[in-house]
């Protein structure tokens, strides 16, 4: 999906915004190639929405620049900008009926009848709809209704599609099919996108590119499995949900890393820049790193079983440290032939699974 030219379609250059004196957005930039999807990604009160109202022109920046296509769009009105937004609520029209909800922009930028017809038919065949446009939006499903605030928003052929919390409102089996949906249908359109979700699975799913923010400030850039693989701070690394998380001494740098901690002697794939030897570390175990493993291995470990949680295609295995209070979590295959509570367990943790932080 990402586009060739080395040029980004669309930059925020150092943007800082507050309100009411309280900062929001604390000089952040952000970069969107053509035909890309770049999913804002963090927790309530980062600054993720701010951001993309600022980029629409909902907000005015306190400072820095939004340039789109080489413009400088800042002070741009939103009308003029081009931009198709929807939002979590997606404010259809319940009078109208599903072509006219759709055919509603279309109106507005005075495109003929016939361009009208050509369209919204066009549309409605891209999401499955091409029956529906006589009904009225709310003998829709809720799945259905989305879809058609979707293609309302991308009708215009806006130059930027701009989509916040957009499945927030669905339950969880929909929004699931739904995320699959959206990533072929905007990738098959090479539709420039910016999305805005708290949901790491959402936007795992949706995008091309990460922007995973903080406090007004951007943590971490990249691909989902970038992102997941390769933390780049203990705060993305917790709100990814790993909680295997424990303090460790550098025992040996060559010919192999080497950790002291309360598991015994770890071997990570790799250490943070500039360690030296006794330096104290954070460690974090990715919960699918380990494997139930009875030979001997490069990092085994000998825990004792808490508790054993099926959920269908894994199993969560909780298991304690032994001489401490530490609880790991594991996420392993079903196993035919389980251990009991209490028993002790070997398992095999991947190098590539140890992720350090220098602090």
């Amino acid at each position: 999906m990402v586009g060739s030219s080395p040029v980004p379609f669309l930059m925020a250059n150092q943007i800082t915004k507050a309100f009411a004196d309280t900062p929001v957005l604390r000089g952040v930039d952000l970069t969107i190639a053509a035909g890309e999807t770049v999913c804002l990604l963090g927790p309530s009160g980062c600054g993720k929405t701010t951001l993309l109202r600022v980029v629409a022109g909902l907000e005015p920046p306190d400072a820095g620049q939004v340039i789109c296509e080489g413009e400088d769009v800042t002070h741009v009105p939103v009308h003029q900008r081009e931009f198709g937004l929807m939002f979590q609520d997606y404010v259809l029209f319940p009078h109208m009926s599903v072509f006219d909800n759709i055919a509603f922009g279309l109106r507005m930028h005075r495109w003929s009848p016939q361009q009208i017809r050509q369209r919204v038919q066009e549309l409605l065949t891209l999401v499955n709809l091409q029956h529906f446009g006589p009904r009225k939006v709310y003998e829709l499903s809720g799945g259905q209704q989305q879809r058609v605030a979707l293609v309302r928003s991308l009708a215009p052929k806006p130059r930027l599609l701009m989509l916040d919390e957009p499945l927030g409102s669905l339950d969880r089996e929909l929004r699931d099919r739904l995320q699959d949906e959206l990533r072929t249908l905007l990738g098959g359109l090479r539709q420039t996108t910016l999305y805005v979700t708290h949901d790491q699975w959402e936007a795992f799913a949706i995008a091309d590119r990460i922007v995973l923010m903080n406090a007004g400030r951007v943590e971490q850039v990249g691909a989902a499995d970038a992102i997941y693989l390769r933390p780049a701070s203990l705060f993305v690394s917790r709100f990814l949900g790993f909680r295997n998380e424990f303090p460790a001494r550098i025992m040996a740098l060559n010919p192999a890393p080497a950790l002291e901690c309360l598991l015994g002697v770890l071997h990570p794939a790799e250490l943070p820049p500039q360690s030296a030897v006794g330096d104290t570390v954070t460690v974090v175990i990715r919960p699918e790193a380990a494997t139930l493993r009875y030979e001997a291995c490069g990092n085994q470990l000998s825990l004792r079983l808490l508790d054993l949680s099926f959920r269908g295609a894994q199993t969560v295995w909780r298991l304690a440290a032994p001489g401490s209070e530490q609880v790991l979590e594991f996420y392993l295959p079903p196993q035919v032939h389980r251990p009991r509570i209490g028993d002790t367990v070997k398992v095999c943790v991947e190098p590539h699974g140890i992720i350090v932080f220098g602090g």
